[in-house]
């Protein structure tokens, strides 16, 4: 589940549905929206809005302040998105490894590619989430962060964060990052028993720095990560 803010209303999304609310207004289900595991607006085309669900990647069009459907690429069936930079489409899968879409031709067409352990992917049988991070899109992976490099169509462990969190010894199981570009993420060691030794900190200007968190042991399931700052105070909500 999760919330998305788009053409001046929130998104609330998931396994039943979404439902949209403009300021004042009452809740509205999108009509024929379900199994939603996540939901991103377009920087490449703002009026689009891409889901990934257990149906594929779909896409829906605005009409003024309404999303109607458009299209889906029923083979990608993803667990989380993101849009890069240069406008393709990134899921992260259960056990499919990472998909992978781009627009060609006129009028634009999908045009879907997968990815797996040999274009050096490591565990690809579990879970791959991917989120937007430094600009670009981020592989959380069974065996640490990895990014995608374009010269080679290959993946590549990224130590951007800590080498800890690319030399397969850790997994990140949340991660975010704030306005003024802090990362902010829930880390265990890799193949250990759900929330056995996690660690949570936040790496600021290339250091890391360790946050106390005693309850984390108690969340189960997907964790998500907010960070806000208030009156210069940064604040992080941590879900699960």
């Amino acid at each position: 589940d999760g919330l998305a803010v788009a053409r001046g209303s929130l998104l609330a999304y998931g396994l039943g549905g979404v439902w949209q609310v403009m300021p004042g207004g009452e809740p509205r289900r999108v009509h024929n929206f379900s199994n939603i595991f996540d939901l991103a607006e377009s920087r490449a085309r703002p009026d689009l809005i891409y889901c990934a669900s257990l149906n594929g990647l779909s896409l829906w069009r605005w009409a003024g302040d309404k999303l109607t459907y458009d299209s889906s690429v029923k083979e990608v069936r993803g667990n989380s998105l993101a849009e890069a930079a240069d406008g393709s489409v990134w899921t992260g899968t259960d056990n499919q490894g990472v998909w992978r879409v781009t627009f060609e031709g006129e009028p634009a067409k999908p045009v879907a590619k997968r990815f797996g352990a040999d274009s050096g992917l490591p565990d690809v049988n579990n879970n791959i989430r991917v989120e937007l991070i430094g600009g670009a899109p981020l592989f959380l992976t069974g065996k640490g962060l990895y990014r995608f490099d374009p010269a080679t169509e290959r993946y590549r462990p990224e130590s951007a964060y800590g080498a800890r969190l690319a030399d397969g010894s850790m997994f990140v199981r949340a991660i975010s990052e704030d306005a003024a570009g802090t990362v902010w993420l829930i880390a265990e060691p890799a193949g250990s028993e759900e929330s056995a030794g996690s660690e949570l900190g936040c790496v600021r200007h290339g250091e890391w720095t360790p946050l106390p968190v005693p309850e984390v042991s108690r969340m189960r399931g997907k964790k998500r990560l907010v960070p806000e700052t208030v009156g210069g105070r940064d604040i992080l909500w941590v879900l699960g």
